[in-house]
């Protein structure tokens, strides 16, 4: 039992310092100011990273086959990407350093964590996967909120990036070390399970696809604009980095809270439940903040962001559930793919339809 309470602990560890990945929010004032770039070119950095993310959870589930401290570490090593970043002065340096290599890095070492210590505690698929995304959510509040916007004020931009790029290699080599898969048993129920060709041939498994899209549309949209779209509705710069760490607090409970619900209460339950609330926080966002403020703020981001932490939980319980553990890295990684459409749909196209509008209020109701 202590055994892997230490792997659970050591996941948790190496799923929060992947909040990296939406520290992203934070960067976009700044980098605007300092390069005179416009919000649709640099919402494509985060369009890029997410994209990559999702191509590096199935690398990861392949580099499995070497074991899980090896695919961490090499993981690890592609936060080489957050260096490159400290140095470039151009868009396409910031898309292939902080989108392209830092992302895919990100990927990979997320996706360890879940593939391990989901066979360690089958019994709780959906409870471990929800502490697991919770940490990384946790994450986004410490490097992002935190680390970053803290940083960016007293240092600059560059600087932080290097800083981000140091807490990542050094948790990294921490926690890598600590994982490890359970012993296998021939005939058990952890050699079952199908490959990924069986999972793409069950239609099943596309309504869990299609539901993962459209809720994660929603999410990446504000996660990737809730900064500059509250200092828009005229909060200030610390209302609105406030606002994304209650996003990031919210976005962590959700995971937590809809793992538990998905196990309690059954997947239809979870599923459904996770649907409404992202369509109600979305109606909310557009509706409130312009007239309430920072409370309208809150009451529209708090629903998405729990139902959009909701569904990253739930996608780990569901694969593992109905196409078993055998193959689960590889299936699990190639199940992020809608994190590579929604990416598009949502944060990308939401800087796009505001530079077109002149606001976020037509991009929300889209969303």
């Amino acid at each position: 039992m202590r055994g892997r309470l230490l792997i659970l602990a050591a996941g948790l560890v190496l799923c929060a310092v992947c909040g990296v990945l939406y520290a992203w929010s934070m960067f976009v004032v700044p980098l605007e100011r300092a390069f005179g770039w416009q919000r649709a070119e640099t919402s494509l950095t985060f369009t890029f990273m997410i994209t990559f993310f999702s191509l590096g959870m199935f690398a990861g589930g392949k580099l499995l086959r070497f074991g899980p401290a090896r695919a961490v570490r090499i993981g690890g090593l592609l936060c080489a990407g957050l260096v490159w970043a400290s140095r470039v002065d151009s868009l396409v340096g910031l898309y292939l350093s902080y989108g392209v290599v830092a992302g895919f890095g990100i990927g990979i070492v997320n996706l360890v964590p879940a593939a391990v210590c989901l066979r360690w505690y089958p019994e709780r698929k959906g409870l471990v996967s929800g502490l697991l995304t919770m940490a990384l959510a946790f994450g986004t509040l410490v490097f992002g909120t935190g680390g970053a916007g803290w940083l960016i004020g007293k240092v600059g931009v560059s600087d932080t990036f290097l800083a981000l790029a140091a807490a990542f290699l050094v948790l990294v080599a921490g926690g890598s070390g600590l994982l490890r898969m359970p012993p296998e048993q021939p005939g058990t129920a952890s050699a079952e399970g199908v490959g990924l060709g069986g999972m793409l041939r069950a239609p099943s498994y596309w309504m869990i696809w299609g539901w993962m899209l459209a809720i994660q549309i929603g999410g990446l949209m504000i996660i990737g604009h809730i900064v500059p779209y509250a200092l828009e509705v005229g909060l200030t710069e610390a209302q609105a980095a406030l606002g994304m760490g209650v996003y990031a607090v919210a976005n962590g409970a959700g995971r937590l809270l809809f793992g538990y619900v998905h196990d309690r209460l059954g997947r239809a339950w979870g599923m459904g439940l996770d649907a409404a609330l992202m369509g109600l926080g979305l109606f909310l966002l557009a509706a409130l903040p312009p007239r309430w403020g920072m409370a309208g703020l809150l009451l529209g981001a708090v629903p998405v962001a729990l139902a959009f932490g909701g569904t990253i939980p739930q996608l780990a319980a569901l694969i593992m559930a109905f196409f078993g553990p055998r193959c689960f890295g590889v299936n699990y990684g190639f199940s992020t793919t809608p994190l590579m459409v929604a990416s598009i749909c949502g944060p990308f196209l939401g800087g796009l339809i505001r530079a077109w509008s002149g606001g976020y209020l037509v991009a929300l109701h889209v969303a």
